[in-house]
């Protein structure tokens, strides 16, 4: 059966994929949960421009994200308990560079964005990588004592 999903589903696909499945999985799980519907003409063009329209979404979105990111590149500061070496009692994962950056600027990025080959640990200038899309930003971490 010509399904069309209409959310990501593990295994079978992504948002908006015409697949072919079985017709039992259609119609007693797919279907019911609504996560597919049956691949009319009508419902399969529908779905094409609702897909471009996202992808322009997306893209706007990611283009606003990315100068939001250039503006804040030099003003990622984080305070921190240091000890007299000079290194952190707690180290700076992800999750808190992402909290950080949605707190300066507003822009929300995923955790998979932030490219960090390992955990900060230490006060001092860091760089740190996030790709939005395609592009992939650099940014300045300063680690001071509090």
């Amino acid at each position: 059966m010509k399904i069309v999903l209409l959310k990501d589903v593990a295994n079978v696909g992504k948002k908006f994929d015409i697949k072919n499945v079985p017709d039992g999985f259609a119609v007693n799980r797919l279907i019911p949960r609504l996560e597919a519907a049956l691949a009319t003409d009508k419902l399969v063009k529908s779905i094409e421009s609702k897909k471009s329209k996202e992808a322009a979404d997306s893209k706007a979105r990611e283009t606003e994200i990315i100068k939001t990111l250039e503006k804040i590149r030099e003003k990622l500061i984080f305070k921190g308990k240091v000890n007299e070496k000079g290194n952190l009692f707690a180290a700076i994962h992800k999750t808190e560079i992402i909290a950080l950056i949605k707190e300066i600027s507003g822009a929300e990025i995923s955790e998979s964005a932030v490219e960090l080959k390992h955990p900060i640990k230490e006060a001092g200038d860091h760089a740190i990588e996030v790709k939005i899309g395609e592009t992939m930003i650099k940014l300045s971490l300063k680690v001071e004592k509090e």
